[in-house]
């Protein structure tokens, strides 16, 4: 008997996919964090650094600019902008080439949890009209990952 397939079924009906590898610290500034792991960040700043916010000022009820500063360092690299695919296998693997790369200098961070808070977040963007949504992952791409953060978070765009 003849193999025939009957249909095509795929767990990839997400529309986008992105990943991003953060570490929030307030025990040094962005550029001596970037210069030990040897990765340009895509976005990131530096604990103390100024920027405009807003706030509602509750007597005129009006929104009103007002100079903060920001309360840790932030390193992020994110893949949206780099990465050309809607396969989470292929953001994955970039991420792990990069953070493969600093592999040693990263453990030394990550065995420090009080002082550098390290997270993954990936970002899955499923199609409207489906009604039901699937993900699957090599169980080795999870594994990798997880040795280089104390925490991975999934969300839906």
């Amino acid at each position: 008997m003849k193999n025939e397939t009957l249909q095509d079924f795929t767990f990839y009906d997400y529309s986008a996919v992105e990943i991003s590898f953060s570490i929030k610290t307030k025990t040094l500034d962005l550029q001596t964090l970037t210069d030990f792991l040897k990765l340009n960040p895509t976005r990131g700043w530096t604990n103390g650094e100024k920027y405009i916010g807003r706030q509602l000022n509750t007597d005129t009820k009006q929104i009103e600019t007002i100079e903060r500063q920001k309360p840790w360092t932030m390193f992020a690299y994110e893949t949206k902008e780099i990465v050309n695919s809607d396969r989470f296998q292929v953001h994955a693997i970039h991420l792990l080439e990069k953070l493969d790369e600093m592999k040693n200098n990263l453990k030394d961070l990550v065995a420090q949890p009080d002082k550098f808070e390290i997270l993954i977040q990936v970002y899955l963007q499923f199609d409207k009209d489906q009604n039901h949504f699937g993900f699957s992952s090599e169980t080795e791409l999870l594994k990798r990952l997880s040795e280089y953060c104390h925490q991975i978070e999934w969300r839906n765009k």
